[in-house]
């Protein structure tokens, strides 16, 4: 018999699992060594400030060669000549090169006044500890209005970009209307697992939102029907993400979660 409890016992139980699914624990990542950051600033600030003799003393032997600190001077052309007004470290890496050397990567964003620049620098620590040495250096300058293409925003987007935006935005909606359908079909058994289903989706297909550059991961399984995802840098561009919601289309289509569907015919007595 049916019970009026059990649909809102499946709801429940669909919720947790749902949930269960979604979020996972998330270890806090560890945080830029402070004296590789230290190092990355400082030759940062020489640049901008012009104290090549500073420079010098903070670049390992092979990078103080005519060559090389010629190309390492022009990196100031991209740095305004005034303080910045803030910074912050946008991304960071650790790893170990062979032999078990440390080596580190740091990307520290600098806001002015209508520009920001983007540093990045590769730094290694000899063997037995040390002061960091830097391996890369780059640096990268845009305005406020170039910076402002990378924002979540519908000017100058193609019709392809609005189209996808529009799917990323359908996806998650048949989700919803599937576990609304799911939870209003009566004499469904298993109702709760029929509400996880809605949720999942195949392949997980991506876009630059600024470039529209589309790439799809055809070995994908999703519980999350869309989201945009962006870095803290303002260099790096939005990515919107949507899915194929294959379990809501198959329920929403009569094929999964239908009753009638799996009542066998009555057989015909010979």
């Amino acid at each position: 018999m049916h019970r009026s409890g059990d649909g809102g016992l499946a709801m429940r139980r669909a919720v947790w699992i749902i949930l269960l699914l979604v979020f996972v624990t998330a270890c806090q990542a560890p945080k830029a060594d402070p004296t590789a950051e230290a190092t990355a600033r400082a030759i940062y600030d020489d640049l901008r400030l012009g104290q090549d003799e500073s420079l010098q003393g903070l670049l390992p032997p092979r990078l103080r060669n005519a060559s090389a600190l010629a190309g390492i001077l022009r990196l100031r052309q991209a740095i305004p000549t005034e303080a910045p007004k803030s910074s912050k470290v946008v991304a960071w890496q650790r790893a170990e090169a062979a032999g078990g050397v440390p080596v580190e990567s740091i990307a520290i964003e600098y806001d002015y006044p209508g520009k920001a620049t983007l540093l990045g620098v590769v730094l290694v620590q000899p063997p037995g500890g040390g002061a960091w040495e830097v391996t890369t250096l780059q640096i990268h300058g845009a305005t406020d209005a170039e910076l402002n293409r990378n924002g979540l925003n519908m000017s100058g987007k193609s019709p392809i970009q609005l189209g996808f935006l529009a799917y990323a935005i359908a996806a998650p909606l048949l989700m919803v209307f599937a576990m609304i359908k799911v939870a209003a079909t009566p004499n469904l058994r298993f109702k709760w697992l029929w509400v996880v289903v809605s949720f999942i989706g195949i392949f997980s297909l991506h876009m630059n939102w600024t470039s529209g550059t589309l790439t799809i991961d055809w070995l994908s399984v999703q519980v999350v029907g869309a989201y945009a995802s962006s870095s803290i840098s303002r260099f790096d561009p939005w990515t919107i993400d949507a899915t194929l919601p294959i379990g809501a289309l198959l329920i929403l289509g009569g094929l999964w979660a239908n009753p009638q569907r799996a009542k066998r015919p009555p057989q015909v007595q010979g």
